[in-house]
């Protein structure tokens, strides 16, 4: 991306966040941006670990994940060789 175009996304968002706080409330902003941050963190921080743990804890939880997906027995020290 251009240093151009760089400028103009900036200059959009920044007048953009301007007309923001002249219309809502400065609470509303903030769940607002609180709810896109924890979206943000379920997505990118704790969906995968979740994902990681069901693929090598065993018991249940790795039952449900099909075959290909789950972990090596060499690779997870939770299991029994």
């Amino acid at each position: 991306m251009c240093a151009r175009c760089t400028t103009r996304v900036l200059a959009a968002v920044v007048v953009w966040g301007i007309i923001a706080l002249k219309l809502a409330a400065p609470v509303m902003l903030l769940q607002i941006g609180a709810n896109i941050a924890g979206a943000i963190f379920v997505y990118r921080v704790a969906a995968p670990a979740v994902s990681e743990h069901a693929r090598s804890a065993g018991g249940a939880a790795a039952a449900a994940v099909a075959p290909r997906w789950r972990s090596s027995a060499w690779r997870c020290s939770t299991r029994s060789s």
